[in-house]
């Protein structure tokens, strides 16, 4: 909302914690869902203004209600971006939700925030209070897609968001 370079400060909007927080508190599948619809919304936003956001994690996801408001852009790049100024070798981004292509320092795709909303999607899916035996049978083949090693084998994700379209 504000900056105060004087004060090295931000002023942002009051949210309701985080998603990792609340998924980590326990709720049903149906909550994890509708925040991974959102996401998919805002990531499908940002891409096509041919960013990449290149830290997707829970802790980087904010509720407002029960959209998902995307934060800490540090590392988000221009698509095709090599890198980041003044950084070492080797990918950026926290090591657990980043592709191998990130962690070599590849150019930045749009592939590298769906994996992380793979690996994302997967955790909070494990928090949640419906046993993997329950979820929708068409989850496991997807978040295995998301999450392949090869960036070409990774759905787009408008197919992301047609699988879970349905799943409400």
């Amino acid at each position: 909302l504000d900056v105060d370079e004087a004060l090295f400060a931000i002023a942002m909007e009051v949210t309701d914690g985080s998603v990792k927080d609340a998924a980590r508190a326990g709720v049903p599948i149906e909550r994890v869902l509708a925040w991974a619809r959102s996401l998919v919304d805002t990531l499908g936003w940002l891409h096509a203004r041919g960013l990449v956001h290149r830290d997707l994690k829970p802790s980087n996801l904010l509720l407002r209600r029960d959209r998902v408001v995307l934060t800490d852009f540090g590392l988000a790049a221009p698509a095709g971006t090599v890198g980041m100024p003044g950084a070492s070798s080797g990918g950026e981004g926290t090591s657990g939700y980043m592709p191998i292509e990130q962690r070599r320092g590849e150019p930045a795709s749009p592939a590298m925030d769906v994996h992380a909303l793979g690996v994302s999607l997967d955790e909070m899916l494990g928090w949640s209070t419906t046993a993997p035996s329950d979820r929708p049978p068409s989850l496991a083949p997807l978040l295995a897609r998301m999450r392949a090693p090869e960036a070409a084998a990774r759905p787009v994700l408008e197919e992301v968001r047609r699988v879970l379209e349905p799943l409400a």
